[in-house]
C-alpha cells in the first residue's frame, strides 16, 4: 500500500466483504436507488430489491438513499442489522449495505460543476449521523438523491470528520 488512507480503505472495504469465516465471491450492485429518487420506478422496495437482485445473482445491494425520511422507515422495519453493519431481511437472501448517493452543483475554478457522490455507512449509527449532517444542508424529503451546493472537497472532509471509516 503507498500510504495508510490506502490501506485502512482496502481494510474498510475487506470487512464488510467477509461474511464468514470463508470469503465468498461478491457480486453487487452498490448504486441504487429508492422510489422516492426521481426517473426511478415506483415498484421499487426491499422486497423487490431482493427478489431481483436474486435473480440476477447478486449477494450484495447497497440500499439506496438512506437519508430520504420515507425509505429510512422502509429499511427500519424491513432490514436487521447485524453486529458488523451488514443489513439483512428474514430471508436473508441478500446482504444490504447502508448506501446512498448525493448530487453536488458548485463553481470551481470558473466553471460550474455537477458530481453525484455514492456514500457508504459502516453501520446505523453512522448512517444516524450522516443523515444529520446532510439535513443541516439542505432538505432531504424532496428526491431520493438530494441537491446540495457544496463541493466535493467539503463533503468529503465533513464527512470523514464524523467517522473515517465513511466511505465516498
Amino acid at each position: 500500500f503507498r500510504d495508510n488512507t490506502s490501506k485502512k480503505f482496502h481494510n474498510n472495504l475487506f470487512i464488510h466483504l467477509y461474511f464468514s469465516v470463508l470469503m465468498v465471491e461478491v457480486i453487487a450492485d452498490l448504486q441504487v436507488h429508492s422510489k422516492h429518487a426521481r426517473a426511478t420506478s415506483k415498484d421499487l422496495s426491499i422486497e423487490n430489491l431482493e427478489k431481483w437482485g436474486k435473480i440476477k445473482g447478486l449477494n450484495l445491494i447497497g440500499t439506496g438513499d438512506f437519508q430520504h425520511p420515507l425509505h429510512r422507515k422502509e429499511i427500519d422495519e424491513k432490514l436487521k442489522e447485524d453486529d458488523k453493519g451488514i443489513l439483512w431481511t428474514t430471508k436473508k437472501d441478500i446482504a444490504f449495505l447502508w448506501q446512498t448517493e448525493i448530487s453536488l452543483m458548485f463553481k470551481q475554478g470558473g466553471k460550474s460543476r455537477a458530481v453525484h457522490l455514492l456514500i457508504f455507512a459502516p453501520n446505523k449509527k453512522i448512517a444516524d449521523e450522516i443523515t444529520k449532517y446532510l439535513g443541516s444542508k439542505g432538505r432531504l424529503d424532496y428526491d431520493g438523491r438530494p441537491i446540495f451546493g457544496m463541493s466535493c472537497e467539503n463533503v468529503v472532509r465533513e464527512l470523514k470528520e464524523i467517522d473515517d471509516m465513511i466511505e465516498i
